[in-house]
C-alpha cells in the first residue's frame, strides 16, 4: 500500500468515526449543560433563601458530589468558588489556569490581590498570548460586555474590591451568551481577552487554583494611590462598540 492510499484510509477512518460519535457527543454534553441548568437553579433559590447559609451550602454540594465521585473514580465534579461546575478526567494534570480549574490546595497565608498578581502574571499573560484589538467591533464588544459583568456584581454591592472573586469563566459565560457580534471574534480570544484587560488596567489573580479578573483601582490593600479605574467610577455602562472600526 502506497503512502497516498494509507493516507485516504487514515482519512476515511477518522470520517467513519467522527460520523458514529459526533452526535452522540452532541447530546452528552446538551445533557450536562441542561442538567447543570437546573442544579444552577436550584442551588441559588437556596441561596436566595437563606443567603447567611451561603458558605454552609456550597461546602454540602462539594461534600455530595465526593459522595458519587467515590462511588466510581472515572470522572471528578469540579466546583469553582461561586457555584460553578464541571467534569473534569482525574487524570488530567496541569491545566492551563484559564480552564477554570479545581481548587487543589486552599492557601493558608494571607495573601493580598496584589501580590497574588506580581507573583503569577508571567505565567497568566503567557497562557493568554496576545492581546485582541479593542478598535474593532469583536473586541470592543468583548470588552464592553466583561466590564458590564463586573459592573452588574460591584455595583450596589457592600463588598470590599480586595475581597471580590469572580472567577474569570464567568466572564466567558456570560459574553459567550450577550454577543452579538460572536463570529467577529477572533480565534482563541477567550484566552486572548485576559491580556486585553491587562492591557486596560485589570488584574487577574489565581485564588485556590482558579483565575479571578477585576478592574484594577483604589481600594486594594497595599495600593497607595487614589485613582479609581472608570469601571469604578462610571454612573453607567458604556458602549464600546460605538468607537469600534466595522469593517467586518
Amino acid at each position: 500500500m502506497t503512502e497516498k492510499e494509507k493516507e485516504k484510509l487514515l482519512a476515511f477512518k477518522r470520517n467513519r468515526i467522527t460520523r458514529n460519535l459526533k452526535q452522540r457527543i452532541v447530546d452528552t454534553v446538551e445533557t450536562m449543560k441542561s442538567a447543570a441548568d437546573l442544579l444552577d437553579e436550584e442551588i441559588h433559590k437556596l441561596i436566595e433563601s437563606d443567603s447567611d447559609s451561603t458558605e454552609m451550602i456550597g461546602a454540602i454540594v462539594k461534600d455530595l458530589f465526593k459522595e458519587q465521585v467515590s462511588q466510581g473514580k472515572k470522572y471528578t465534579f469540579v466546583v469553582t468558588s461561586k457555584m460553578g461546575y464541571m467534569l473534569k478526567n482525574p487524570e488530567q494534570n496541569n491545566q492551563n489556569i484559564l480552564s477554570n480549574s479545581s481548587p487543589k490546595k486552599v492557601e493558608k497565608v494571607k495573601e493580598t490581590a496584589i501580590e497574588n498578581f506580581k507573583k503569577n502574571r508571567s505565567r497568566i499573560e503567557r497562557d493568554a498570548g496576545s492581546p485582541v484589538k479593542i478598535n474593532e467591533i469583536g473586541g470592543a464588544e468583548m470588552v464592553q460586555l466583561a466590564s458590564n459583568y463586573f459592573r452588574s456584581i460591584w455595583v450596589g454591592g457592600t463588598t470590599k474590591l480586595e475581597d471580590i472573586r469572580i472567577p474569570y469563566r464567568e466572564y466567558i459565560t456570560y459574553i459567550e451568551k450577550n454577543a452579538m457580534n460572536l463570529d467577529s471574534y477572533p480565534d482563541n480570544w477567550q484566552s486572548r481577552l485576559v491580556s486585553t484587560l491587562i492591557n486596560d488596567s485589570w488584574i487577574f489573580c489565581i485564588w485556590d487554583n482558579v483565575l479571578h479578573g477585576t478592574p484594577f483601582s483604589a481600594g486594594y490593600e497595599g495600593y497607595t494611590g487614589k485613582t479609581r479605574h472608570p469601571l469604578i467610577t462610571q454612573k453607567e455602562d458604556l458602549d464600546l462598540k460605538r468607537y469600534a472600526k466595522r469593517g467586518f
